[in-house]
């Protein structure tokens, strides 16, 4: 047992179904009835996590190099059989998962903890992840990816060099040490490096789901490894939120190009949120498809791979948070706001990332309680202040638009539009920004530079609503400039878009009297002119258009 100081006292003795848990004025720490052994842990968020890796001996589990002492500082390394405990040893509900089987387990997966915990679910990572602020980037392979992964490393233990090595700052106390892992052709690698971490969700028959932290700052939630592959475990405590969404909810996942997933439909309690969620996803999906379409590594596809990961996120993160109460918000913001006074001055990421969660939260409670947006500016106005090249930058940028228009205060949102794209031309916002830049144009009677704006969109990229908005806004901006045979092909292929599908047909009837109406104003016989344009197209509106020139 691991001796602590005197001065920290134990307070505290709660036994929970045989685990005893101390609370001392350091930290809780538990103590596993099977063997003994003490280990640490951590509440971050409203998780609580074992803040040591799992050091239980079990068949199928091993020391790094067959050394006892690397069991002592870094734990055992587990295969997912053995992490699942699939031979039933402690629990039977996932008895039987294994390399070339497919899972049916009901979750928590207890596996190979101490009573009172599991073995995190993906989802599970995810959130922790995100509860650190981690920061997603696309990913290359069958992951998601994200940078700061220092924030969960330990200060110390960690290979560095000049090139990418990074100190971890562990300032969440999750304190994840470089164990290396196992192949599964038994060979021990990448100690000092990276620390693997298996999930209790499975992949295929041959592979399951594990979080990766690298000593170059990255993290990764990966399908690759091989179930016979040994890990490190982590264990979380059970509780009210620990029956994770794989098992909870009624989910569908769409594999994406680069091999992650996104809930497309979520069983919640609330419709409103449910909608959002799969209109979100949507919106993501239909840029997925484009990007597909693309050659891969051309200024295209990465343009469009940026605007999806944007897409992606916003997805995951509608889909993964119902809509938080009141006080809920003010809780969050409290805490935020610790986070950012105890900066006290100092800028870095962390408090980059405190400050603009706390103007994201107080934005969501303005809207919420119809408040102006005063205090939210404030804060995003000390974020950009602070952090004028932050990758988080843009999208504060935009958010301050928003709510300048909102406040009608139009040309400082143009401004702040025309920074965005002047200063981040390959952030995946900015195809959005030049859709808001031609909008503001449209907006004040500026056709012409709104169809400068509007041609300057890829729609292959934009969103199905913001795509069919521009396109009909852009042949009105034709129109109003006397160009009408641009109105007359724009609203063509606009049209032709609605009856396939792609837009909604809202504003059908009004195109069809717009192209009519161009027609008119061209010089020549109307009728003729129309049957000019239609004939080598086929159009299944042409005898709507000639049956309404009739009727003119």
């Amino acid at each position: 047992m691991k001796k602590l100081p005197i001065i920290l006292v134990i307070l505290t003795i709660l036994i929970v179904a045989g685990t005893i848990t101390y609370k001392h004025m350091g930290g809780d720490f538990i103590k596993d009835h099977r063997d003994g052994k003490t280990y640490k842990t951590v509440k971050i968020g409203n998780q609580v996590w074992m803040a040591e890796n799992l050091n239980y001996e079990t068949p199928n589990s091993y020391c790094y190099n067959h050394s006892a002492d690397s069991c002592s500082k870094y734990g055992r390394l587990y295969t997912w059989a053995a992490a699942m405990d699939s031979a039933g040893q402690f629990s039977t509900n996932a008895a039987g998962c294994g390399f070339e089987t497919t899972c049916t387990a009901n979750a928590p997966i207890k596996g190979i903890c101490p009573d009172g915990w599991h073995l995190p679910s993906k989802t599970e990572w995810e959130n922790l992840f995100k509860v650190v602020s981690l920061n997603f980037i696309l990913s290359a392979d069958s992951r998601d990816e994200f940078t700061g992964g220092k924030v969960l490393m330990t200060t110390k233990g960690w290979y560095k060099n000049s090139r990418d090595g990074v100190t971890g700052t562990d300032i969440y106390g999750f304190s994840a040490l470089p164990a290396g892992f196992r192949t599964r052709g038994g060979l021990f690698n990448d100690i000092l490096v990276t620390a693997y971490f298996w999930s209790s969700t499975e992949y295929d028959d041959g592979h399951a789901y594990e979080t990766l932290l690298s000593f170059n700052d990255i993290a990764l939630l990966h399908h690759g490894y091989h179930k016979y592959s040994a890990l490190s475990v982590r264990c979380l405590q059970n509780g009210p939120n620990s029956i994770n969404k794989e098992s909870s909810a009624i989910i569908t996942t769409e594999k994406t190009a680069t091999g992650s997933n996104i809930s497309s439909s979520i069983e919640n309690k609330s419709t409103s949120i449910h909608n959002e969620c799969k209109k979100k996803t949507e919106e993501a999906n239909e840029i997925l498809a484009k990007c597909k379409a693309m050659k891969k590594g051309s200024d295209e596809y990465k343009e469009c791979a940026s605007t999806y990961k944007i897409a992606k996120n916003k997805a995951m993160e509608t889909c993964r948070n119902p809509e938080l109460t009141e006080d809920e918000l003010k809780r969050a913001i409290e805490q935020w706001e610790k986070q950012v006074n105890n900066c006290n001055g100092k800028q870095n990421m962390r408090c980059a990332s405190s400050l603009q969660q706390l103007g994201h939260y107080q934005f969501k409670l303005e809207e919420k309680l119809s408040l102006d947006h005063k205090k939210s500016l404030g804060y995003f106005l000390e974020f950009i202040d602070k952090y004028p090249n932050h990758d988080k930058t843009p999208m504060v940028l935009s958010q301050i638009a928003s709510i300048e228009q909102a406040n009608g205060k139009g040309k400082k949102a143009y401004a702040l539009y025309m920074r965005i794209i002047k200063e981040f031309p390959n952030n995946g916002l900015v195809h959005n920004t030049k859709f808001n830049i031609g909008e503001y144009h449209f907006n004040n009677r500026k056709f012409r530079d709104a169809i400068n704006a509007y041609k300057d969109l890829n729609f292959n990229v934009l969103p199905e609503k913001e795509g069919a908005l521009a396109m009909f806004h852009m042949a009105k901006s034709y129109y109003s400039t006397k160009d009408y045979k641009m109105a007359i092909s724009t609203l063509y292929q606009y049209i032709t878009d609605i009856d396939k599908g792609r837009h909604s047909n809202d504003s059908r009837q009004e195109a069809l009297n717009l192209m009519v109406n161009a027609f008119k104003k061209m010089k020549g016989d109307v009728k003729k002119q129309a049957e000019d344009f239609f004939k080598d197209k086929n159009a299944s509106f042409k005898e709507e258009v000639y049956q309404l020139i009739q009727k003119k």
